[in-house]
């Protein structure tokens, strides 16, 4: 027998002092009970009182809580072998310790804050390996890869500027350095985090991150510092500080070089080391890095609380009387066992939703896996049933959130296609083909010989392709009904210029016909008034210019537009057009493509999901 938490043993001491308080109130009650009267008097009042009523209670109390210290120390016998796959990257992490960390933009320094965030990060680790690496102007390895977290501590705290007298920032050594110590040929699992303020004075930087994109070196830079800069504080024998100054005489201002950082790293310049691992290297794949066995011993400590829950509930029955107790002790148990029950484990939980599951029961096996994970919430299978199960429902939504989150439980090389698989089916009932496309291509690369997986993959690769032709048409020219619309609207504008016309032919007949009437009416006019009034005259032949000056206004409106106006209207239609490519055109080249790929066979990405259901090879 051993026990797994042997701390909660000092417990004891607290059951030995209420032992003792225990007796000490009993013999005080008995010298009290002296004092109120005589011993005739008192065995005369107390002859129904049960004497070793108390005695009973205390002792049984007491073992209760003894068994129930025992619980608490979990004792454990019988094991059975377990073997523990470590998966995860080799990382090595490189530390600028030049001078220019020593300036205190950032607080307390930027050589502090590097190490705080290393320190960080070793704490977020999910089976990777780590390797230490410190540069100035030239660059040598702290620690190698290991999984010994606490050792690389211990390296780190010795990081210091006077770690490596060669002056200068070379960032150029430190890449360099990094590939030579990573093993395994493999052009994969390998990740470079460079913490520093980017002022590489020596060394082509820029053509070994080149080298070490090709040999599978991920590289991601995190800058210590600010663009302002500050300076470069020193303290001499004496103990004075001072700032580092130029030739001139001028303090010098250590910037972060945002740029040649920039450049270095495919993702930009971080800010945090802990966010890179979470937002990059967590989600990537990993390799098996080591396979060990373990013994797992098996907890027994539901027994000792048990026993402890019937020391207590007996003490319940001890009566301090002589009176009879018609409860009999029967009772006892048959109150007790029901209460406690029996306490399904997680892999019952699983089990049983299993079963729902077959019976097409979705909401009972939704709620058992949900109660299994609460009692094994990091188990990968569980999440990958409940995903299932939600999928079942049309819950995609869900289901994509689910699948998601067991991926990064480190599920076995087993599951993990079948998670990537049926994530992929959730996307593309989400309508998300790109997410569904991703994901068929990693479930292909881990199961190449998968014919479900090809074949969804291949199919959803030429629903995009279409999608793409189609709106790429759309953009380059108005469909059929825009173009009618235009014919019709072209007709239209041309039948109204015609009527224009006409009626413009109309009016300058009748301005021909005018001065022959004007001339007669002017001889009456002269005749009956020798002069005519101006101001008549000049009202008369503004008001011809306005009537004029409308028409002509009337006739540009009525125009077609130009070649311009028309390309412009077009592109808004075609916008308008890429705008509305919704659900019923993809559906619509679903079925296309259906007709055209699938005669005889269904569709699996429909039809088809991997594994159902998994159950536990063992007990929880």
């Amino acid at each position: 027998m051993k026990f797994a938490a042997p701390e909660y043993f000092q417990l004891i001491w607290l059951v030995i002092a209420l032992g003792a308080f225990l007796y000490w109130s009993h013999k005080k009650r008995k010298a009290l009970l002296k004092q109120f009267a005589d011993s005739a008097l008192l065995k005369s009042l107390l002859k129904d009182v049960a004497k070793k009523a108390f005695k009973w209670k205390a002792i049984l109390s007491l073992m209760g809580i003894l068994f129930l210290v025992f619980a608490l120390a979990r004792p454990q016998w019988g094991f059975q072998w377990e073997e523990l796959k470590q998966k995860g990257n080799d990382i090595f992490i490189a530390i600028d310790t030049s001078k220019s960390m020593l300036a205190e933009d950032v607080k307390p320094n930027r050589l502090d804050r590097a190490k705080r965030e290393v320190r960080d990060l070793l704490q977020l680790l999910q089976g990777d390996r780590v390797g230490l690496i410190a540069f100035a102007g030239t660059a040598f390895v702290l620690s190698p890869l290991t999984l010994d977290t606490a050792a690389l501590r211990l390296f780190l705290d010795d990081v210091d500027p006077s770690l490596i007298p060669q002056g200068g920032t070379a960032i150029s050594q430190a890449i360099r350095k990094a590939l030579q110590s990573f093993p395994g040929k493999e052009k994969k699992y390998k990740i470079l985090i460079l913490i520093t303020d980017g002022e590489d004075l020596e060394g082509d930087a820029l053509a070994l991150a080149k080298q070490a994109k090709e040999q599978g070196v991920t590289i991601y830079t995190v800058g210590i510092g600010t663009p302002e800069g500050a300076p470069i504080p020193v303290v001499d024998e004496n103990g004075t500080r001072s700032f580092i100054k130029n030739k001139q005489g001028q303090t010098v201002l250590s910037k972060l070089n945002v740029r040649q950082l920039s450049q270095l790293s495919e993702t930009g310049v971080e800010t945090s080391v802990s966010e890179v691992y979470e937002k990059y290297i967590l989600p990537m794949e990993k390799k098996e890095i080591e396979t060990t066995r373990q013994k797992k011993y098996e907890e027994k400590f539901q027994w000792f609380l048990l026993i402890a829950l019937l020391f207590f509930v007996l003490q319940l029955f001890v009566r301090e009387t002589r009176r009879k107790n018609k409860v009999i002790l029967p009772l006892l148990f048959f109150l007790l066992f029901p209460a406690v029950g029996e306490a399904r484990t997680a892999s019952g939980s699983v089990k049983k939703g299993n079963t729902y599951f077959d019976n097409e029961n979705w909401e009972g096996a939704q709620n058992e896996y949900v109660q299994a994970l609460s009692k094994k919430p990091d188990s990968a299978l569980v999440e990958y049933n409940l995903g299932n199960t939600l999928y079942k429902q049309g819950k995609y939504k869900e289901a994509t959130e689910i699948f998601e989150k067991a991926l990064t439980l480190r599920p076995d090389e087993t599951l993990r296609p079948q998670l990537l698989y049926n994530l992929g089916n959730a996307h593309f009932k989400l309508g998300k083909y790109k997410e569904a496309l991703r994901n068929y291509e990693r479930a292909l690369a881990a199961t190449p010989e998968d014919e479900d997986v090809q074949f969804n993959y291949e199919f959803v690769k030429k629903l995009l392709e279409q999608m793409k032709q189609q709106q790429e048409q759309q953009q380059q020219q108005p469909s059929e009904k825009d173009q009618e619309e235009e014919k019709q609207e072209g007709e239209k504008q041309k039948g109204e210029q015609q009527q224009a016309s006409e009626q413009q032919q109309g009016e300058s007949q009748e301005q021909e016909s005018m001065p022959q009437q004007s001339e007669e009416e002017g001889e009456e006019d002269k005749q009956q008034s020798p002069q005519a009034s101006e101001e008549e005259q000049k009202e008369k032949e503004e008001e011809e210019a306005k009537e004029q000056q409308a028409g002509s206004q009337k006739e540009e409106d009525k125009k077609e537009p130009s070649g311009e106006d028309q390309s412009v209207s077009q592109q808004q239609r075609g916008n308008q057009k890429r705008e509305a490519f919704t659900e019923e055109e993809a559906e619509s080249l679903l079925n296309s493509l259906k007709e055209e790929e699938i005669n005889t066979r269904e569709l699996r990405i429909f039809n088809q999901q991997k594994g159902k259901v998994v159950a536990p090879e063992k007990d929880w």
